[in-house]
């Protein structure tokens, strides 16, 4: 078993060009979970305003510029990478579409503690009890994709909270 790894992540630094792939994260922490497990991934750009993170490959250089709003940073393939950014809410984001069901609940935690105990569900948005439109109050849409365990979408919405499940973290010792 390797150890934790010393993340390091550059702000405010894009890598440009070389992009493999595009998919959505909500973090740093995990547009460098999705670089890691793709074999090709050697770096990564994650734009946090439209959570984008850009899987790169370039085995020859690595060239990065300065750019407002991007954090890169490289794999990490021999190391326990940290998953607290899983057990973390992230406010005021609706992972859109990919949902399975949904059930009324009092708060965002019991939303995660349902996610968790499901085993189809891989995340989850939480509509708090003031959100304009009255039908989609206190509801906790499950969700789930075949392909990533990641939203295929993720857009800023006020008194939304979404986040991930659990079930598979493990504590370390």
């Amino acid at each position: 078993v390797h150890g934790a790894c010393q993340n390091t992540f550059f702000a405010n630094t894009d890598i440009p060009g070389n992009d493999l792939e595009r998919v959505k994260a909500v973090s740093v922490e995990h547009c460098q979970v999705m670089c890691s497990a793709h074999p090709q991934c050697t770096y990564f750009s994650f734009h946090g305003d439209e959570f984008d993170c850009y899987l790169k490959n370039n085995q020859n250089s690595l060239v990065a510029e300065a750019k407002e709003g991007f954090t890169s940073g490289l794999p990490a393939r021999a190391c326990q990478l940290d998953n607290g950014w899983l057990s973390k809410p992230y406010e005021e984001i609706d992972f859109q579409g990919s949902d399975i069901d949904f059930e009324v609940m009092d708060d965002a935690q019991q939303c995660q503690t349902t996610c968790t105990a499901s085993p189809h569900c891989q995340f989850h948005t939480y509509v708090h009890n003031n959100f304009d439109h009255p039908t989609y109050r206190r509801r906790c849409y499950l969700k789930r994709v075949i392909t990533l365990p990641a939203p295929p979408k993720a857009v800023k919405l006020t008194e939304a909270i979404s986040g991930f499940s659990t079930r598979d973290c493990r504590a370390t010792v």
